[in-house]
Formats: C-alpha cells, sequence, structure tokens
C-alpha cells in the first residue's frame, strides 16, 4: 500500500510551484497565517509545516516577531554544500576522487571562460588570480574563490552551480592541509596564466594550464600520501563546534 500524502503535501507544491514561476516575487511577503489558513483551507499545522519545509529549502525566509512573517526568498548554495559535505563524510569519498573530478571538468571549465567570460568576469579572475590563499579549516569558512568565479564565467548554469556547491566544501576543508608557502606561491602563479589566458581570450591555452594546475595538485597530494584520505573527514565537523 502507498503511505497517503501528507495534508501538508499539496501546499507545499503550490507555494514552491507559486515561487518557482515567480507568481509570487522575490521579497514578497505572505499574508498572516490567519488569512494563509482561509485562503488555502489547510489547518494551522499543515500550514507551519509547509513553511517550515519552503524555509528548509531556502524558499521562504521566515522573520519572528511582531512585523515578522513569511518573506519569499530564492536559494543560495550553502545549504546544497553543506549537504554535498554530509554525504562526502559519510560515504567517505577519498581525495582522489575530487582529482578525478578536477581534472575531468576543471580544464574545460577554464576554456569556456575564456570563450564567454564579460570583460568584468575576466578583471575579477585576474584580480583573484593575484590573491594569496589562506588555509581555511572551516567547512562554513568563505574566501574569495578563483575556481567558483572561474565556473560562473564560463556561461555554463550547470557547471557553475555544480562547481559553486562543491567549492566551499573542497577549499575549506581540503585547504587546510595542503597549504604550505612553497604550494601557495605555485597556486598563485598558475592562476595568474590561466587568468591571462582567458584574459586574452584563449581557449586551448586556458585548458592547457588548468589542466597542468590540477596535476600538480594530483603529484603533490600522491606525494605525501593524501589520495586515499577522505576529502570531508569526520573531524572537519568537529572543528564548527570551536
Amino acid at each position: 500500500m502507498r503511505p497517503l500524502p501528507r495534508a501538508s503535501d499539496a501546499l507545499i507544491d503550490h507555494l514552491r510551484c507559486q515561487i518557482l514561476t515567480r507568481e509570487l516575487p522575490l521579497g514578497f511577503q505572505l499574508p498572516p497565517e490567519a488569512e494563509l489558513i482561509e485562503l488555502y483551507g489547510a489547518s494551522r499545522a499543515a500550514l507551519r509545516d509547509a513553511l517550515r519545509q519552503l524555509e528548509i529549502e531556502g524558499l521562504l525566509l521566515m522573520r519572528r516577531g511582531r512585523n515578522g512573517g513569511a518573506i519569499v526568498r530564492y536559494p543560495d548554495l550553502t545549504a546544497i554544500s553543506r549537504s554535498l559535505a554530509s554525504v562526502f563524510t559519510i560515504r567517505e569519498v577519498p581525495v582522489g576522487d575530487y582529482v578525478a573530478f578536477s581534472r575531468l571538468i576543471e580544464p574545460e571549465v577554464a576554456a569556456q571562460a575564456a570563450k564567454n567570460a564579460t570583460p568584468e568576469q575576466r578583471e575579477n579572475l585576474t584580480k583573484l588570480a593575484e590573491l594569496r590563499t589562506q588555509p581555511l579549516g572551516r567547512l562554513d569558512a568563505v574566501s574569495p574563490s578563483f575556481h567558483a568565479e572561474l565556473a560562473r564565467s564560463s556561461g555554463n548554469g550547470i557547471y557553475s552551480t555544480l562547481l559553486e556547491s562543491l567549492q566551499p566544501v573542497l577549499e575549506g576543508e581540503l585547504r587546510v592541509r595542503v597549504f604550505d608557502e612553497g604550494h601557495d606561491e605555485r597556486t598563485r602563479a598558475d592562476h595568474v596564466q590561466i587568468a591571462q589566458a582567458i584574459q586574452e581570450g584563449d581557449a586551448g591555452g586556458a585548458r592547457r594550464y588548468m589542466d597542468a594546475h590540477v596535476l600538480k595538485l594530483e603529484n603533490f597530494l600522491n606525494d605525501h600520501g593524501m589520495m586515499s584520505d577522505p576529502v570531508v573527514p569526520p573531524e572537519a565537523w568537529t572543528r564548527l563546534l570551536r
């Protein structure tokens, strides 16, 4: 027997559809609870369950207090990044899998950025390439990311969404284990070379330089015996408690 749907499921689907089709625009504040119950013919429990689920999905912002309420927002990638990190930890995904993914995807992303980046994006990449990397060491750390900007500059929505979701996980946790002054300088030099190729619209050069960059990381990790280490080890989560 199929389980009966929750009373709130239809309301969740309806409100989600209204938000994603922009019938309810960004920043719109939903009416008070009593009006919503009457409008949708839902119970208070079903309504609150629906609003809570849409808040989890990042489609609503719940403001408490006298002037509070449910406000339409669009989801960012923070929740996705955290979920990916959890899955990587549970499945014990190794660093080697990350490197294999990077070697497959990032050279093509660099090539697409050379073809499609706007003048502003090319300038941003040049500036980010010059920045010194720092060991973040926290899954919730935020830092300007050359690789995330590269993905945004590719003009490909799948590349940008996927890599922007992955970068906080991979950079925030992995970087603390590979950071040293020599590695930092080599990384910066590689980024400058890639950014220069993109600035010049040299797709072939951008692809080659990115492939060489990821290969250097692979060799570094191999030399330090880290390829079989978990990309997000359990102790990464304990650092969030400090």
